[in-house]
């Protein structure tokens, strides 16, 4: 039936405009889904002319804050129209519920978008039925957590509620013949009447495992609904822990990614691919893997399956190889070995002997067709439009149409489609037709431009990255430089930087050239490359950061005297050690960054057997003295780098105390420095008054040291 193929303002649409068009009230608008036709709001070819004059004004906070953003992206099965899914920022007096998202449509012939459901609430997963006449979504309805499925009828737009469980709706697959749901959810364990009346007397304990947090997790199950009768039900299989789930083109089985426990070690080491029967029973191993997996998918004849996977066990922190398994208990095929990209992720094309992948090299991110036969890769995307980052696009299975996320330095992203049909000789980019707008008001902003970069490390190896010059940038002018690092598992392409992770139009806007380099261990280019940093964080890949603020210092673009750093997760942490290892950034912001290897994977990580074997190759606890020594903390009194370290109260990837110990470090040398801590935030921030505060004090500690 289905198949799966990044607004300050609220919305508030004025009753005569309500009255325009095709609009539909129904009965799920009482909690905030509303079917309100077609309404622009910056979207698509009503808004194409806007800017035309040229940018008139800086960039503000308010800009960043207001930025629509990119969730979902599904072309119909005919082709003919894009399903999508717009995020965007809560109002001030509404900003701890951080954000809300809706479901949108337009056609890939153009015209104006059209919104299907209202805010407030949050939408997600849309995939499209496979006579194309519905979409079914998971959505949360406003002041209730648990995700539940439901579908659209684009006919009339009434939307059903289709799933009713106790717990959140996980992830969901929908049969071919369009009479049954698959979905993941969370089950408690049966609690007998003697385990109860212990527990009301105090007696319960914690018995924890040395792999697993104290904060215990329920294991994920799989339910089938049927949605003539609307009664779902349990499958009885002998799978502890199930992560993905799929149906088979053929409706004959389910693909199912499923680990013993429900806990990373578990899910990172240990996962495995197997199929099930619809009735229940023994899953069956499909083919032998190593390590990570993601992206897990039939082929469209129903009998091979892609994924992404690990080259060896317990090696590779993202999964490095896109494998093929032709049939069921045969070798996986490693599509991308010896090759000098990293493939990020991957959709099968319908005739079953391609793949469309995101292939990322150097600083460039595009889309490419991958024959399986010859490994021979066609890239369907030209600079300056760069492919946008961890970003969803998907296939029409009628026709070879695709729909994707596409932005270049100084252009948002939105989404642009393509006939593959129909080629024409000449650039690539040709081809491709942008379907919406989505934050046109940035074209009246002045926006600095985006250049690939390339230097050398130490030891001789070619690094690459993107330099974001000041906007009005002269040539022979110095410029006060930040080196903005990112965090793991990322890498950085010549596209739009502007995102609660990504400060860099922020910068430029302010007067700041921005370097953001691709050091060893990003997700750019080769295995190799990729795995450049293991057994050695903050060792090489350190030195390729810093070659990066030298090489700028040579070109003449950087002020040697006003050179800054700053970074989110492990950014964070290389920060961290750019500020106790080198006296030669003025200004340091360190968000989400750790600074004690040691306590980190002996007892915070959760992970710590996942950790040991992906980043170090060994245990901890064989290995105290290098872990020290790649630790900030343990340099902190070569510090005189000016620090503002940013931590969310609730962070569950980075207690604390990894900032704490390193701010109070830091002050014990004299050092200026401010620890600043979020409530209600995790590993980044999400709410908008938060936001409002953290880019004001980002932009006030480089401005007080380096302006």
């Amino acid at each position: 039936m289905y198949q799966r193929t990044g607004l300050r303002q609220e919305f508030s649409v004025p009753e005569w405009l309500r009255s325009l068009g095709r609009r539909i009230l129904f009965g799920a608008a009482a909690w905030g889904f509303v079917a309100v036709g077609a309404l622009g709001l910056g979207f698509g070819q009503a808004q194409a002319s806007k800017g035309t004059a040229g940018p008139t004004s800086r960039l503000t906070i308010e800009d960043v804050i207001a930025l629509r953003r990119l969730q979902a992206v599904q072309i119909s099965p005919d082709g003919s129209n894009v399903a999508f899914v717009v995020e965007q920022a809560a109002d001030e007096k509404h900003s701890k519920d951080a954000s809300y998202s809706s479901l949108w449509l337009v056609s890939t012939s153009g015209g104006t978008p059209r919104q299907l459901t209202q805010i407030p609430g949050s939408v997600s997963g849309p995939q499209w039925s496979v006579d194309g006449r519905k979409i079914a979504f998971m959505a949360t309805k406003p002041g209730a957590p648990a995700s539940q499925v439901y579908e659209i009828e684009l006919e009339g737009g009434q939307i059903r509620q289709l799933t009713r469980h106790p717990s959140a709706v996980a992830g969901f697959s929908c049969s071919p013949n369009g009479k049954t749901i698959a979905f993941l959810a969370t089950t408690a364990d049966a609690v007998t009447p003697e385990q109860q009346q212990k527990i009301d007397l105090g007696y319960n304990v914690i018995d924890v495992g040395v792999s697993e947090p104290v904060q215990r997790r329920n294991p994920r199950k799989l339910w089938l609904l049927d949605l003539e009768s609307a009664k779902s039900r349990l499958l009885e299989i002998a799978a502890p822990h199930i992560m993905t789930v799929q149906w088979s083109p053929t409706g004959t089985e389910l693909l199912l990614t499923v680990a013993d426990r429900p806990y990373t070690d578990w899910e990172q080491l240990r996962p495995r691919i197997v199929t099930v029967s619809p009735s229940g029973g023994i899953p069956k191993l499909f083919c032998s893997t190593l390590g990570k997996i993601s992206g897990l998918s039939w082929a469209p004849d129903g009998k091979s399956i892609g994924f992404l996977g690990s080259l060896e066990n317990g090696t590779d922190f993202f999964p490095n190889g896109l494998f093929v398994c032709r049939g069921e208990g045969s070798t996986p095929e490693d599509l991308s070995a010896g090759s000098p990209y990293a493939i990020e992720s991957f959709r099968w094309m319908p005739d079953g002997q391609s793949l469309l992948v995101a292939v990322s090299e150097g600083a460039n991110r595009a889309l490419a067709r991958l024959d399986i036969q010859s490994r021979k890769l066609t890239r369907l995307t030209q600079v300056p439009l760069v492919l946008a980052y961890r970003s969803d696009y998907s296939v029409s299975r009628n026709t070879k149409s695709i729909a994707c996320i596409l932005a270049s330095s100084t252009k948002p992203p939105d989404i642009w489609c393509r006939d593959l049909s129909e080629p024409r000789a000449g650039n690539a980019n040709r081809e491709w037709k942008r379907l919406t707008q989505l934050n046109s008001d940035l074209e009246e902003r002045g926006l600095g431009e985006g250049e690939i970069v390339q230097w050398k490390a130490p030891d001789g190896w070619e690094i690459s990255g993107v330099l974001i010059k000041p906007v009005g940038y002269r040539a022979g002018t110095r410029y006060p430089l930040i080196v903005y690092v990112h965090g793991s598992n990322g890498g950085e392409a010549n596209d739009f930087h502007l995102h609660q992770n990504d400060w860099g139009q922020l910068l430029a806007a302010n007067g700041y050239a921005v370097l953001l380099p691709n050091y060893r261990g990003s997700i750019m280019g080769s295995s190799q490359f990729r795995r450049g940093a293991r057994g050695d964080y903050g060792g090489k890949d350190l030195l390729d950061v810093l070659a990066g603020a030298d090489s700028m210092v040579a070109r003449g673009i950087a002020d040697p005297a006003r050179l800054g750093v700053g970074g989110i997760s492990y950014g964070g942490y290389l920060t961290n050690l750019c500020v106790t290892r080198t006296t030669r950034f003025r200004a340091a912001v360190s968000v989400a960054g750790f600074s004690n290897w040691v306590t980190f994977h002996g007892g915070e990580s959760l992970a710590p057997e996942a950790a040991e074997k992906l980043e170090w190759g060994k245990s901890t606890y064989e290995n105290f003295d290098l872990l020290w020594q790649h630790s900030p903390i343990a340099h902190v009194g070569n510090a005189r780098t000016a620090t503002l370290l940013i931590l969310g109260e609730e962070d569950p990837g980075i207690p604390l105390h990894q900032g704490l110990h390193l701010f109070r470090g830091l002050t014990h040398f004299g050092v200026p420095s401010q620890l600043i801590v979020y409530p209600r935030e995790g590993h980044g921030l999400r709410e908008p008054n938060h936001l409002r505060d953290y880019y004001s004090r980002i932009l006030e500690w480089f401005g007080k040291y380096l302006q």
